[in-house]
């Protein structure tokens, strides 16, 4: 809905922004009124409605290629499903599907959201499953790597895979200690860590997978997995899914290259 009502506006403020160019060299004196009464109003006005029509059209036009087509997001969505089957198999068979997730973080330089909002921001785009879709984090990623928060801006940073296993349970063990260790395995403050167990208030992942995500050969964001179970990702099942993690790296490069 969202993207085809940005398509109207294209269109709608594009055509508006011929139409009052076009008036701005028409000459009044040649029409009859109610014309003539128009075409005046028109060129007094032009360069104040002019300067917003092209740059609602803009905007319009930017925002649709930010969102991409439905059906292109549908297939992303459904891929990372696969994938998450592949990874998770016998996992997803002995818990809850959204206990084992992977999720597409692309790469921007502005995040509202964000403080600051500026400097580089991994933000999520989609997700396998149809729940834990609401309030999914969103991480530093700045050009000065020794900066990066989280496994998705770790991964963005290093630009190759990033594994970390073996977490606390801090549902059962929530000493200072188990915290420190969770936030400095996942590049996140202590504080960080507490605010969203608060949050969200459900079991924080106990391992994760972070990949590089490439389009036309450069970084575009990448993908993490995580797992409420501590050997939910490993560098063992990376390896054992790495074909099929190359395989969908490049139809996900392919179809996010249209979006651009």
């Amino acid at each position: 809905m969202t993207y085809a009502a940005l398509g109207a506006a294209y269109i709608v403020t594009g055509l508006a922004a011929t139409l009052w160019a076009a008036a701005t060299k028409t000459d009044p004196t040649k029409w009859s009124q109610p014309i003539a009464g128009v075409l005046t109003w028109a060129q007094a006005n032009a360069w104040e409605w002019l300067f917003w029509l092209i740059l609602l059209t803009g905007a319009a036009q930017s925002l649709r290629r930010h969102m991409g087509p439905p059906w292109q997001w549908t297939l992303i969505e459904n891929m990372l499903g696969e994938f998450r089957k592949f990874v998770f198999g016998p996992l997803l068979q002995q818990s809850e599907e959204h206990h084992h997730r992977v999720t597409l973080f692309k790469r921007v330089w502005w995040c509202w959201t964000g403080m600051p909002p500026w400097g580089g921001w991994a933000v999520p785009m989609a997700r396998s499953g149809h729940t834990t879709r609401h309030g999914i984090a969103k991480f530093r990623a700045p050009d000065n790597a020794d900066d990066a928060q989280g496994i998705a801006g770790r991964t963005w940073a290093k630009n190759d895979a990033v594994f970390v296993s073996g977490l606390p349970d801090l549902g059962t063990d929530k000493s200072d200690g188990a915290y420190r260790t969770y936030a400095e395995a996942t590049s996140v403050t202590v504080q960080w860590v507490k605010k969203r167990l608060d949050k969200k208030k459900r079991p924080l992942a106990r391992s994760f997978g972070g990949y590089p995500v490439l389009v036309a050969g450069k970084p575009w964001g990448v993908l993490v997995l995580d797992s409420r179970s501590e050997s939910g990702v490993t560098k063992q099942s990376y390896d054992n899914s790495l074909d099929y993690y190359k395989m969908l790296a490049r139809f996900l490069g392919q179809l996010l290259e249209r979006a651009r």
